[in-house]
């Protein structure tokens, strides 16, 4: 596996979906048919980039979406907004505070519903670890939509 750091990318300009063009396929057909979310997820990524694919892909299927940098502002939003999240999607490879001590810190703290690992490390022992920490189940990255959107329904509906 060979692995290239694209470094820091928050001065680059985003794709954004709702412009579409002309060689741009319209894929909010499939969308239709995934269930129907009515639910409030908090996104936990470094990543600007997936924080804004997931709250787009979510969003369009009906969630409420917020998104934070890290585990720390994590934590913080959790405690301010007293569990008022359905769900958490949770990077577990992050700076500052990782997936791991962040699923075991909400746990600590008595946050029950829902977190749900994402990551890029799809190895059985890694999923392990994800779910030894307090999450409840994993998902690997690239992130398939339909997969997305099927287990936040499993989780909250």
């Amino acid at each position: 596996t060979c692995k290239i750091s694209a470094g820091q990318v928050d001065s680059v300009p985003m794709v954004h979906p709702e412009k579409k063009h002309k060689s741009t396929p319209d894929t909010s057909k499939s969308l239709d048919t995934q269930p129907a979310l009515s639910c409030n997820v908090l996104v936990v990524d470094d990543r600007r980039d997936i924080r804004y694919l997931v709250k787009q892909f979510l969003t369009k299927s009906g969630a409420e979406v917020e998104s934070v940098n890290d585990g720390l502002e994590a934590i913080e939003r959790v405690e301010q907004g007293q569990n008022s999240f359905d769900m958490i999607l949770l990077d577990m490879q992050m700076p500052r505070l990782d997936g791991y001590q962040t699923a075991e810190r909400l746990r600590s703290l008595g946050f029950n519903r829902p977190i749900i690992a994402l990551t890029a490390d799809a190895m059985h022992g890694d999923m392990n670890r994800c779910l030894a920490s307090g999450c409840d189940a994993f998902l690997s990255k690239p992130i398939n939509t339909k997969e997305l959107i099927e287990i936040v329904a499993r989780y909250t509906q």
